[in-house]
């Protein structure tokens, strides 16, 4: 696990907004360059920038150009001790040796491969992740909605235990003569379906 801390913009403008104003009769109406806002927009979605993933040069220079940009327009920086930008802390995870992980059925060892098999990390900020034979109990889609009459939990015991999870809502790929079809809307993924959701109601 690794910290970083990146430097962000503080100025909260939209990047596209990037032309001189010039003022009307009237003065609280602001004209937009439509021609220079489409320049900024083709400089930034250029391969020169790299994508502007942050913590790479690609960062760096999209940073010094809304910089730039923002100085030509006058506006006036506000992030720490007067500069453009603030430290913001972020955390990568990043697996490193040893990792392993592997399920245990009956005597039989299954090993787990990073990215092939399964994609692994963490939110939390720890240096190591260790779990030993912990019981793996399958929950179904994770949900608990009274209000549609489903509950994926019961009386289940978790405790010391692996939760896992099925992706997306319990109707998601269910077929229109199974019980549960059209209960979550189908297709269009409510916030049942989300990892964040499974996570806190877990």
């Amino acid at each position: 696990m690794h910290s970083n801390s990146l430097p962000v913009l503080a100025f909260f403008v939209a990047a596209t907004i990037t032309t001189i104003p010039s003022f009307a009769s009237t003065p609280d109406i602001l004209k937009i360059d439509t021609s220079r806002i489409s320049e900024s927009v083709k400089v930034l979605a250029s391969d020169e920038f790299q994508g502007r993933a942050p913590g790479g040069p690609g960062e760096e220079k999209t940073v010094s150009y809304l910089i730039e940009r923002f100085t030509e327009l006058g506006l006036l920086p506000g992030g720490d001790n007067g500069s453009w930008t603030q430290i913001v802390p972020l955390i990568r995870t990043q697996l490193q040796t040893p990792a392993k992980l592997e399920l245990q059925i009956g005597l039989t060892l299954q090993p787990l491969n990073q990215a092939s098999d399964v994609a692994v990390r963490t939110p939390r900020p720890a240096s190591q992740v260790s779990i030993d034979k912990a019981p793996v109990v399958f929950v179904g889609f994770g949900a608990n909605a009274p209000e549609r009459d489903w509950d994926d939990y019961g009386d289940m015991d978790l405790t010391g235990k692996v939760a896992l999870f099925l992706v997306n809502d319990p109707d998601f790929s269910a077929t229109p003569d199974e019980p549960v079809a059209g209960r979550f809307g189908n297709k269009r993924m409510t916030y049942y379906g989300r990892w964040t959701y499974k996570f806190d109601e877990a």
